[in-house]
């Protein structure tokens, strides 16, 4: 199951019930909390975000640590580079998963 499979399926999870005053009465919790999931979880560290950071804040640490981790910054060592690049994937990856999510 891909990622994008999982956050459809946890944005499809949330029902609420709908009163006659038009307001929202109960909530449901979904059946994989975005605490719960792993990959979520993983996502969140990667950004050094707490769970409830709102999307003002996953945006300001996305641009920080990619600017910190460019792989531009270390065209001296190949090595360091490549690293670089990989992390700089994985902070896209986690950007944009939880982009779609907020």
């Amino acid at each position: 199951m891909s990622i994008l499979d999982r956050v459809s399926k946890i944005a499809k999870s949330y029902t609420y019930d709908f009163v006659e005053s038009k307001q929202f009465d109960t909530y449901h919790p979904p059946e994989v909390g975005i605490k719960q999931d792993p990959i979520l979880a993983k996502y969140y560290s990667n950004l050094e975000l707490p769970y409830d950071a709102p999307i003002d804040q996953i945006k300001i640490n996305y641009r920080r640590l990619v600017r910190q981790y460019h792989p531009d910054l270390f065209n001296q060592d190949p090595e360091k580079s490549k690293v670089a690049t990989q992390i700089t994937k994985q902070l896209n990856e986690a950007y944009n998963c939880l982009k779609q999510i907020k």
